[in-house]
């Protein structure tokens, strides 16, 4: 009887398709960093190194003991994790690279299909849940279907990059946010920049589980009272072990950053923080944000007015200016007062246009962000009756005051 061959090699690849040339694969127990053996045989007489080392092409041959599970951990040349999984099967033929070709196969039960180049075809072939399929990320290549079987709705499923769900709540006057666990047998990946910057190639992880972050009663991330504060939730990558942070103030995800572990002195503006420690320059990805405003600062009483993921086209709303902002007339001495500290609590930037005359010999009038001093504007020696322009931008969450005794003939402002 003839019979399709499996591939005799596995090959693994990056996240761009690449060969993981001189890229790494290591076996552990699940759950723990306990090394455990892979043969080159199919009699599991010739152990592999451990960690083993792929060739120029991304290969190895690797065979595993049947009906048994491995934390599988590989890395790219650089020593990056590429996915950090749990490998291995609940039934007799459990190693990566084997064929389905009998028709009609049936597959019952919780069968798992891990590894590489898993082949299923012939015609008639009939999955029965719960069948578990790894993601993408976790296979590091497409699964290699012969035809369209009825798994193919469980593949769509597991192998979608999702962006999780956030949460956000109050409570002891203490602030917790989280990201809920993805449901049971979806678990979502999350692709992060590379942890080199000359690096172009995403790195990914798997989100498996939920991920809260608490910010105590106490700690204000420099919002003020009484005043609306935008707070950004964000994932650091951390070694493909990802930690959840949060910062008021935008986070630059083109940049590698190293968060602060979160406090009970975690009190300034546009610094991260993170639930744990995370290791220095990691690359981040910004998930979304929430609206809150508290009468005092550090007294988390009362919950976000607006909770907002971050996927799709949100982020760039969040961050450019003049998208969805609107240019505003203000009446001076009416609306828009000298001498009062106004706050930026829009999300983004806020442009703010003055003009202004010198009405005495020797008036003066500053522009001042977050209570410091920026410059003169309006000044000079003798009455003049010309108008002064100046024109400043206001990062979000920073405030801004207009001091002085020459007179602001107009105000405006974009945001």
């Amino acid at each position: 009887m003839a019979q399709q061959l499996p591939n005799g090699k596995q090959q693994f690849l990056d996240g761009n398709g690449a060969p993981l040339a001189s890229g790494t694969v290591a076996f552990y127990l699940p759950g723990t960093l306990t090394p455990t053996n892979t043969w080159q045989d199919s009699a599991l007489t010739i152990l592999n190194a451990n960690p083993l080392t792929l060739d120029a092409n991304g290969e190895a041959t690797i065979w595993g003991a049947d009906s048994t599970q491995y934390r599988q951990i590989v890395k790219d040349s650089l020593g990056n994790t590429i996915w950090d999984e749990t490998v291995g099967s609940n039934f007799t033929v459990s190693n990566a690279g084997v064929a389905f070709v009998a028709q009609p196969n049936t597959f019952t039960a919780a069968n798992t299909f891990s590894g590489n180049n898993n082949a299923f075809t012939g015609t008639g072939n009939s999955f029965s849940n719960p069948v578990s399929v790894p993601t993408a990320a976790a296979i590091g290549q497409a699964v290699n279907l012969g035809q369209l079987n009825s798994v193919q709705s469980t593949l769509q499923a597991q192998i979608t990059l999702e962006y999780p769900t956030i949460t956000a709540s109050v409570s002891a006057n203490a602030l917790t946010i989280g990201i809920s666990a993805p449901a049971a047998n979806s678990p979502s990946s999350l692709e992060f920049r590379n942890p080199s910057l000359a690096n172009g190639a995403p790195v990914a992880v798997t989100l498996g589980s939920a991920l809260s972050l608490t910010v105590p009663s106490g700690a204000t991330l420099g919002t003020v009272s009484g005043q609306t504060a935008r707070l950004y939730f964000a994932l650091a990558y951390n070694g493909g072990t990802p930690v959840l942070c949060v910062c008021n103030g935008f986070i630059d995800e083109t940049a590698l950053q190293s968060p602060t572990t979160i406090s009970g002195t975690s009190n300034s503006a546009n610094v991260i923080y993170s639930a744990a420690a995370v290791s220095a320059n990691s690359p981040i990805r910004v998930i979304g944000f929430v609206d809150i405003n508290e009468a005092t600062a550090g007294t988390w009483a009362t919950g976000p007015t607006n909770i907002q993921g971050a996927g799709g086209a949100a982020l760039y709303g969040m961050a450019g200016l003049g998208n969805g902002q609107t240019r505003t007339i203000f009446t001076v001495g009416t609306n828009r007062l000298i001498g009062t500290t106004y706050f930026n609590t829009s999300g983004k930037p806020k442009t703010v246009m003055l003009t202004g005359h010198q009405s005495t010999a020797g008036a003066t009038t500053y522009y001042s962000i977050n209570g410091v001093q920026q410059a003169e504007w309006i000044g000079g020696g003798t009455a003049n009756a010309s108008q002064m322009g100046v024109t400043f931008v206001v990062q979000d969450g920073e405030s801004y005051e207009i001091t002085g005794s020459g007179p602001v003939d107009s105000w405006i402002e974009l945001g």
